[in-house]
């Protein structure tokens, strides 16, 4: 599959062991990238992992910084045309990736989409399992012709861009406008540096 699934993740072996488990279990053949900021203690079981996995497209890097500081450091190793980032506890049904990815290279004017998005919650009461779920109210489309508009629009109306399947050199484009981690003090606001500021320049392209 031509998608790189990039995971930033800080201390979170647990999260970190259920995803690469479900992405074996639907026989993912895309790349996964397991970035990891984690402390000395828990960085060394979540490489293991990925080493007693030992699957080629299971990828460990250890990085530095917040999510989009630590993305910027993969840059040089994707090799598929499309990236995705989603969260260490966040789960990409194939089909439905399958047939973005198919959309995308069919409409070439677009260069970055997404499906629907749920949250799925289990709760325990007297042994018993409920499970419920709800839409992800954080994703609009940005199908404005002017890029101007699409811009104000985000603004206005935000929603988490990066969580799109997007071309690759779209996506890294986006992360350029945030520092590196050792230039932190440039733009010192987590969720500007990163949610705000790659979102706005994915909005643009």
């Amino acid at each position: 599959m031509n998608l790189t699934i990039l995971v930033p993740t800080l201390n979170k072996l647990i999260f970190v062991e259920k995803l690469l488990k479900y992405y074996i279990s639907i026989n993912f053949t895309g790349d996964i990238f397991i970035l990891d900021a984690s402390d000395k203690t828990q960085s060394i079981p979540i490489k293991q992992l990925l080493k007693n996995i030992n699957k080629n497209n299971f990828k460990y890097f250890h990085v530095e910084g917040w999510v989009c500081e630590a993305m910027k450091q993969a840059y040089k190793f994707v090799k598929t045309k499309y990236v995705i980032f989603t969260g260490d506890d966040d789960y990409l049904l194939l089909e439905g990736a399958k047939k973005i990815i198919e959309y995308l290279e069919k409409e070439r004017e677009y260069h970055s989409c997404f499906g629907d998005c749920m949250f799925i919650s289990k709760t325990q009461i007297n042994n018993e399992l409920f499970f419920s779920s709800w839409e992800y109210p954080s994703l609009h489309e940005r199908k404005e012709e002017n890029c101007e508009d699409r811009l104000l629009n985000f603004l206005k109306n935000y929603s988490v861009n990066e969580f799109a399947i997007t071309e690759k050199e779209i996506f890294f484009d986006s992360l350029s406008y945030v520092p590196e981690f050792k230039n932190r003090n440039l733009c010192p606001a987590r969720q500007i540096n990163d949610e705000i500021l790659p979102g706005s320049f994915l909005a643009l392209n």
